[in-house]
């Protein structure tokens, strides 16, 4: 029998040049998608191919693999209507779709993500979060390293053990993080307008209203999408609400918050942040008000967007992806991994 055509589409960022890109498609992924499938992956480097040229490699394709959504926005209606033959579009790494995922999803062609593996790195950089946070680590190791001093402040830690956690979204990290954290004991509250009450019993979960989540968790865990009405969810009135001692997460996005009346908050040291995501990013954190404001400050802990980031999950999201597709064409049907939270 032969084996089915995948066009594995150019990753922007480093697909050629040893970059995370790469990852997708490792060594190992290759071996385990030839095993199957007759993968042709795309070499056109930094461009982006012609509509003609794009039509040639697609010929006789069953599926298409986009690593990260990108690499694919030559892929047009047009190109598919000409090319015929293709069935599934499978993307790697839930981050975005693409130009390729929409033509796809108009012409009706199966469109799935293949992997959830960057859904569950957030939620693991969350865990660990929440445990620095309520085990007092960084300041703990900041004491020992900088001033030598043995045991300062231990009274102060805690255990996530018996904590209440209380998650602002139940979407799909929020959903995975809900499984770590009560695996290790705590009491999981969530605030979420259009979660169902009975959805959330069976995940163990007690919805309450967001004053009441504030009030009373000692972890305080953002997961939701940035909507207009999500912008701005929390100014001071909520962030006076936080409990001395908890911990304030954020994996999710910081337009979700009035950062002005959270870094006055924090400038009051009552409870600890931890941070990935910022109002603005990249070269230009440094040069924004709230950067200036809490960098300094020993009650917060700053990492740089790489809750979802690192070489293992672009290979496990290769891995999961090129799964999803042996499963499909050994008839086991197309998993799509929204669902898998």
């Amino acid at each position: 029998m032969e084996k089915p055509k995948i066009y594995v589409a150019r990753v922007a960022h480093g697909w050629n040049d040893g970059g995370h890109g790469w990852n997708y498609l490792s060594e190992k992924n290759q071996r385990k998608l030839a095993e199957f499938s007759n993968p042709l992956v795309d070499d056109a480097g930094p461009r982006t191919p012609g509509e003609e040229e794009l039509i040639g490699k697609l010929a006789g394709a069953q599926a298409i693999l986009l690593p990260n959504g990108s690499g694919g926005d030559g892929i047009t209606e047009g190109v598919l209507r000409r090319v015929g033959t293709v069935e599934a579009v499978v993307v790697a790494h839930s981050a975005w779709h693409g130009q390729c995922w929409d033509a796809a999803e108009k012409l009706g062609i199966k469109t799935v993500e293949g992997s959830n593996a960057v859904d569950m790195a957030v939620a693991e950089w969350t865990l660990a979060a929440a445990i620095m946070g309520r085990r007092n680590l960084i300041q703990a190791g900041r004491s020992l390293k900088e001033e030598g001093v043995w045991q300062k402040d231990w009274r102060k830690a805690s255990m996530l053990l018996g904590s209440t956690v209380g998650l602002v979204g139940l979407g799909r990290i929020g959903r995975i993080a809900v499984h770590h954290f009560r695996a290790l004991g705590t009491n999981v509250v969530a605030y979420d307008k259009y979660f169902d009450k009975a959805k959330a019993a069976e995940l163990g979960v007690k919805l309450v209203g967001l004053d009441e989540l504030l009030a009373t968790a000692d972890v305080v865990s953002l997961h939701l999408p940035v909507t207009p009405e999500t912008t701005g969810l929390l100014g001071a009135r909520e962030f006076a609400l936080v409990k001395d001692g908890a911990v304030f997460v954020n994996s999710a996005r910081a337009a979700l918050y009035d950062a002005d009346a959270l870094a006055k908050e924090l400038g009051k040291g009552r409870f600890q942040a931890f941070f990935d995501v910022y109002p603005e990013e990249g070269d230009k954190v440094k040069a924004h008000s709230f950067y200036k404001a809490v960098h300094k400050l020993d009650n917060v802990y700053m990492s740089s967007h790489i809750a979802g980031t690192n070489d293992a999950m672009y290979e496990r999201a290769g891995a999961e992806s090129i799964e999803t597709l042996r499963r499909y064409f050994a008839g086991e049907g197309l998993r799509d991994a929204r669902n898998l939270a």
